[in-house]
């Protein structure tokens, strides 16, 4: 088992697959949103869950469209992602890992492992209709190794919330076997103007 911790950047422990921080889109794609936050304010319950997990897939299919369009590594790390089950708090993705993403001996490259599990983080935070997080601190551990054309699973849970920052872990296991591939615990932020109304929100965290 070999774990990497970052602190205050984006993960990347392999350098075969890199990701350039996506803070321009994130800040395109919170502008459009402030579009529509004034319906998401006026819906309760299960209507504003359901808004906040729409944003977060909309999030991710935009961050793959702008990663394609300008040819970076950023779309191949998450080209094929597939999802299985969203809801607040919780998305469940599969992958077939292509061989665009594989190192020297094919093997999904760790560097574009971390930079999926790092949207999939996202993806949890967001879907309590907030504004794209920052990575703050970031721990991988792999427990093995997955060659081109193996099917995984990742799941990704916000587990806590404390002022600013969420508490988030992702999971990858191999779909069939279930044998475990990596986990990755990381703390994310908010920007620093919505530090009021998430203390206000922290009830709704699990865990929180």
């Amino acid at each position: 088992m070999k774990e990497v911790r970052v602190f205050g950047a984006r993960p990347f422990p392999e350098e075969s697959i890199t990701r350039p921080c996506n803070y321009f889109l994130a800040l395109i794609f919170d502008k459009a949103a402030e579009g529509r936050k004034e319906e998401g304010e006026m819906k309760g319950g299960n209507g504003r869950e359901e808004d906040g997990v729409r944003r977060a897939r909309e999030w991710l299919e935009s961050v793959k469209c702008l990663a394609e369009k300008e040819g970076t590594h950023e779309y191949l790390a998450i080209a094929g992602l597939r999802f299985v089950r969203t809801e607040r708090a919780r998305f469940v993705c599969s992958l077939c890992v292509p061989r665009s993403v594989t190192d020297s001996e094919g093997k999904w490259s760790r560097g574009a492992m971390a930079t999926l599990m790092d949207d999939m983080c996202a993806l949890a935070v967001m879907s309590y209709d907030l504004p794209t997080p920052i990575s703050v601190e970031y721990s991988i551990s792999y427990f093995s190794e997955v060659a081109a054309k193996e099917e995984v699973e990742i799941e990704s849970r916000a587990l806590k919330h404390k002022g600013k920052l969420s508490a988030v872990v992702v999971d990858i296991r191999k779909k069939g076997t279930l044998e475990a591939v990596a986990l990755g615990r990381q703390w994310m932020s908010m920007p620093r103007h919505l530090g009021a109304r998430l203390r206000n929100r922290g009830s709704g965290y699990a865990g929180g």
